[in-house]
């Protein structure tokens, strides 16, 4: 309530600024509403906005699945505030700022504004550096037109990170850009023994590390790009015998990005994939475990599990837009045999072998207002870990999502 508080006032005081020749601001955003209708429970986010990944079969004692339960909703958590800022010269650089808000930090029942976006840029003729929450150089600059506010996860990376990024272009038409960032997980973070938290990577005293580049003319555009990071699972264990001991033991990840879009007249096509260890932080099926081959009670090797997930998007229309996302995600397992799944750390969980998305969609937009419905076909296959991380024996579970919006933008 507090950090609701605190930044509630932030947005009023740059409401309340007085503009001069120096400072511009420019207020942005929409009102938003969403209704939509699952007939299976599923893991969610956002008051069940946020749809990811249908729950596998749980059978009471009369053999009833009790994930096969119907739902429905309509919300306005979705609606969007923000703030641009443009201000004077500064080291030969033009400046500018954002801040952006919506209220989809749910508490129970209750919206509750959550900041989105909070960053100050340089821009030079070739560069631009970048410092404060944005999203990550391998979610935000190509993502998929859907209705839905998970923009395409769990296939789709979904991260905004704080982040020093500094972006620089070649040649005159500067069609390509060489990038590089320092990005420190928040909001989005990595999975392990206490859940989704950032306290991973702080105990590990590094950042991540991204580096990529991307090349642009016409309507067409590629990308490619490569994020390392570190984390630090565990600082403390509770053993047997030994009561509570410090441990040591980092996990080295390394993940990989090819993107994609083209546009011509109304036309969009848009694609992406991702290869990478522990993908948890972006809301992708992933996670790591302690290898079973290297194990004491104060030292743990940490191993990754792998996956790769790819998305491809078509979109044609203007004020009528039609839509057709197709997302593929697979569980690679990891490349050593590990100790136990009771020591094993995957967001989703550690059944998982594969799933899919089929989402065609169509909307109608007409000035500032649009209007629009989208269906989501998610299936997985859950099934049963083996030693290395991969699964086996799998069976399909399905949720479908029927979604409708409204949009008012200004």
């Amino acid at each position: 309530m507090k950090k609701s508080c605190l930044l509630t006032m932030m947005l009023l005081s740059v409401i309340g600024m007085k503009a001069d020749d120096k400072v511009k601001v420019d207020l942005y955003g929409f009102v938003n509403n969403q209704m939509y209708y699952d007939d299976r429970k599923s893991m969610q986010g956002a008051q069940g906005l946020y749809n990811l990944i249908p729950l596998d079969i749980v059978k009471d004692a009369e053999g009833n699945d009790i994930n096969a339960h119907k739902e429905i909703a309509f919300l306005s958590i979705t609606s969007r505030i923000g703030f641009n800022l443009s201000g004077p010269e500064l080291f030969g650089a033009a400046t500018s700022g954002k801040i952006e808000a919506d209220f989809t930090a749910a508490s129970g029942s209750a919206a509750v504004l959550m900041f989105r976006q909070a960053n100050f840029s340089f821009k030079w003729d070739n560069a631009k550096l970048l410092i404060g929450q944005a999203w990550h150089p391998m979610s935000g600059e190509i993502i998929p037109e859907v209705q839905a506010i998970s923009i395409g996860a769990p296939f789709n990376p979904f991260n905004r990170s704080s982040q020093i990024r500094f972006d620089y272009s070649l040649f005159d038409k500067k069609p390509l850009t060489l990038s590089a960032a320092l990005l420190y997980q928040g909001q989005y973070a990595s999975f392990g023994p206490n859940g989704k938290t950032n306290l991973y990577q702080r105990d590990a005293l590094t950042p991540g590390v991204y580096l990529g580049t991307t090349f642009q003319t016409g309507g067409f555009k590629i990308g490619i790009g490569a994020e390392w990071q570190r984390l630090a699972p565990k600082v403390v264990a509770n053993v047997t015998g030994l009561g509570t001991i410090k441990t040591t033991g980092a996990l080295n990840t390394f993940s990989g990005m090819l993107q994609a879009s083209y546009t011509y007249n109304k036309l969009s096509l848009k694609t992406k994939t991702v290869w990478g260890e522990d993908l948890s932080h972006f809301g992708i099926c992933g996670g790591y475990g302690v290898d079973g081959k290297q194990y004491s009670a104060n030292t743990y090797k940490w191993s990754p599990l792998t996956a790769l997930s790819s998305w491809i998007m078509c979109t044609y229309g203007k004020t009528v837009k039609v839509g057709l996302f197709g997302g593929y995600m697979t569980n690679l397992g990891g490349d050593t045999q590990f100790l136990s799944e009771n020591l094993m750390y995957v967001y989703g969980g550690t059944s998982i072998d594969e799933m899919y998305r089929i989402s065609p969609s169509i909307s109608y937009n007409i000035g500032n207002f649009s209007v629009g419905a989208e269906y989501e076909r998610t299936s997985v296959a859950y099934g049963e870990m083996q030693g290395y991380g991969n699964v086996q024996n799998s069976h399909w579970v399905t949720n479908n999502r029927l979604l409708f919006s409204t949009s008012y933008n200004f």
